[in-house]
């Protein structure tokens, strides 16, 4: 006996029911947009919502050859939203091994080089499990946006460069972009307790104990409490992630700025 989910899918489609389906597309978004999130390496909302529109489409309609939805379980499996699960992450995984591909074939266009060479590397890629360029700190952005992103394990390597740039930023984004990188913000507590309007030796103190704790992507709750130190946690976790991706945004800017000033 099918699900009541699954059953809102076979039957919106069999009845033509936009009621039916949308109550299934709406439950499978909410159970997809968190797993999506976690299957990729610290996205913006809009990396997750096109994933997940490409997904729904991919794994939730029948096609010619698949007449069957995808995401539908099979009669012997054990639990649908386990099955729902699979095929999700089995998509997301394709997806980025075919985004790593063009990135591989991107990186080499243009270059004089043996297409024998070019065709070893991506040999190399796959037998290593690689699925993406090495990150590089870069001022270039590809045309449809991929590639782009600044990951924290490169920030962390280029850690004068990014304490620099740093202090352009808005306060709570420049002290969690420093937290992130596992750099010392103290000397920006003075501005963060102004901000939040408290004594400086309170802000200082959830540094210092945000130091002591664990570097991890993303930052531990208490480097994520440095700026937001009385929200829910929920909240405060939401507003680290996006000041970050913001944070970073603004180092792609300013390196702009700074090749273009050369």
């Amino acid at each position: 006996m099918r699900a009541v989910l699954e059953e809102d899918l076979v039957l919106g489609l069999a009845r033509g029911d936009k009621r039916l389906q949308r109550r299934f597309f709406d439950a499978v978004s909410d159970e997809w947009r968190p797993r999506i999130w976690r299957l990729l390496q610290r996205p913006s909302a809009e990396e997750v919502d096109d994933l997940l529109h490409d997904a729904l489409l991919a794994l939730c309609l029948p096609t010619k050859d698949r007449p069957q939805p995808r995401v539908l379980a099979p009669p012997d499996a054990r639990s649908p939203k386990a099955w729902r699960a699979k095929v999700l992450a089995n998509f997301v995984r394709d997806q980025l091994r075919r985004r790593g591909l063009r990135a591989h074939v991107e990186a080499y266009a243009g270059r004089d080089l043996d297409p024998n060479i070019v065709k070893e590397a991506w040999r190399q890629r796959k037998a290593t499990k690689e699925s993406a360029p090495p990150p590089e700190l870069s001022v270039e952005r590809a045309e449809d946006g991929e590639g782009d992103t600044l990951h924290l394990i490169e920030l962390r390597r280029q850690r004068d460069l990014i304490i620099t740039l740093a202090g352009e930023q808005a306060i709570r984004r420049r002290m969690i972009l420093l937290l992130a990188i596992d750099a010392d913000p103290s000397a920006h507590t003075e501005a963060l307790s102004k901000e939040l309007v408290e004594a400086v030796t309170e802000t200082q103190g959830r540094v210092e104990l945000a130091l002591k704790s664990p570097v991890e992507d993303p930052p531990s709750l208490p480097r994520v409490r440095v700026p937001w130190p009385v929200e829910p946690e929920p909240k405060a976790r939401e507003s680290a992630r996006k000041a970050l991706e913001r944070a970073i945004q603004g180092l792609r800017e300013a390196l702009r700025r700074r090749v273009g000033g050369e």
